[in-house]
């Protein structure tokens, strides 16, 4: 079992390494799917040069030039709800404010952020997210994993309309609700499974998928899938009238 703060190592990574060894796949292949599977990048990046002796760029030098300025231009767009968001700008407008679990940079590596780590199951069905602590809100309440167990289960009401059903489809149940479109086809509705999300803890919630997902870290770096504070609904549902920021600590 691994010690706190380490993650496990996933059963599939010796393959993993093999298919490198040989050729199979590419360096940029096994850095992507390892760190989707729970493995830190800079331990990939170790593993990539001990299997082909060639070492990853870093990804803070991967762009070339350090420091300058950078300037650049969007529309803005209505700011209330993230979990409805349909554009980017509309993300990158409330990211001051409310954070991702996890991030892709652009050498297509997904890090943690407000999840400090993750475990995947062997069969990539049961994901394990390890929160980052010491992390408020701007009103003084701590981050904790009822914020990720009340996105999740927001997320994935119907009701609300987000993108993020079909996002997380493994985690939802289809019902026929016994109605007909106008074409006679049965109308079904998405729900989220019962038993989909777990608080394990207070900094650990536990994901159950109805079938296999890799890429679950990645999904959760788009752009609806920022976390708002657990009482947001109470709040009036709009970020940009009451806009509870995150706010980390050394």
């Amino acid at each position: 079992m691994p010690t706190s703060g380490q993650a496990a190592t996933h059963p599939y990574l010796p393959e993993l390494q093999e298919q490198l060894r040989r050729g199979a796949i590419s360096r940029r292949e096994f850095l992507r799917t390892a760190t989707l599977l729970g493995v830190s990048v800079g331990a990939a990046s170790t593993m990539v040069q001990r299997l082909t002796g060639q070492r990853p760029v870093p990804y803070a030098l991967a762009g070339g030039q350090r420091g300058g300025h950078l300037r650049c231009s969007m529309r803005i767009q209505a700011m209330t709800d993230p979990a409805r968001f349909s554009w980017g700008e509309q993300s990158n407008q409330a990211r001051h404010l409310v954070e991702y679990l996890t991030i892709t940079g652009s050498d297509n590596l997904t890090r943690p952020y407000l999840a400090e780590r993750w475990e995947v199951s062997p069969d990539l069905k049961v994901w394990t997210w390890y929160l980052r602590q010491g992390v408020h809100w701007s009103n003084g309440d701590l981050f904790t994993a009822d914020d990720v167990v009340y996105n999740f289960t927001r997320w994935l009401d119907p009701r609300l309309g987000s993108s993020n059903l079909g996002l997380f489809d493994a985690m939802t149940t289809t019902t026929d609700t016994g109605k007909k479109d106008a074409q006679g086809r049965p109308i079904v509705s998405k729900s989220m499974t019962t038993g989909a999300v777990e608080k394990v803890d207070d900094h650990t919630v536990r994901l159950h998928l109805n079938r296999p997902v890799l890429a679950m870290p990645e999904n959760l770096y788009n752009y609806p899938t920022a976390i708002v504070h657990r009482h947001f609904d109470e709040l009036g549902a709009d970020l940009s009238k009451h806009p509870l920021a995150l706010v980390h600590t050394p």
